[in-house]
């Protein structure tokens, strides 16, 4: 694994009827406690994925552009793989990234299905804020 990976944890397979994924791309902070929160307001995932820094979420994370393209490459791969899966109709993306990560991930994920991004905002809980396509 390179500094440049991205760690992959994947919960526990949810309840059947629940055709949605959620990815977890805990990149400058970790979203982990507010994702729970919102699965406790009645929100139910088929999949739960988690990617993060191997040295844990931070401000300083993304250390240049090569670092920033190679973080996205992978989040976009996630969900694609995600919208791949016959049991998944819908991906809930949970990101805290800079925007530079943010911006590469809209890159990576052309054409590949519905996709909610989750807005904490800056106090939370997360909410839905717009969906791909």
């Amino acid at each position: 694994m390179s500094e440049n990976d991205l760690i992959r944890e994947e919960a526990l397979k949810g309840p059947v009827q629940a055709r949605v994924a959620s990815l977890e791309a805990s990149i400058s902070r970790d979203v982990e406690a507010g994702v729970l929160a919102f699965v406790r307001q009645g929100n139910r995932y088929r999949h739960r994925l988690t990617l993060k820094p191997v040295g844990g979420p931070s401000r300083s994370a993304v250390d240049g552009s090569d670092t920033a393209d190679s973080w996205a490459h992978q989040i976009g791969a996630t969900l694609v793989t995600l919208a791949d899966r016959s049991d998944i109709d819908r991906a809930d993306l949970f990101l805290a990234a800079p925007v530079e990560v943010a911006v590469l991930v809209g890159s990576w994920t052309n054409a590949v299905g519905e996709v909610l991004l989750m807005d904490w905002g800056k106090t939370g809980p997360f909410s839905r804020m717009w969906s791909l396509p």
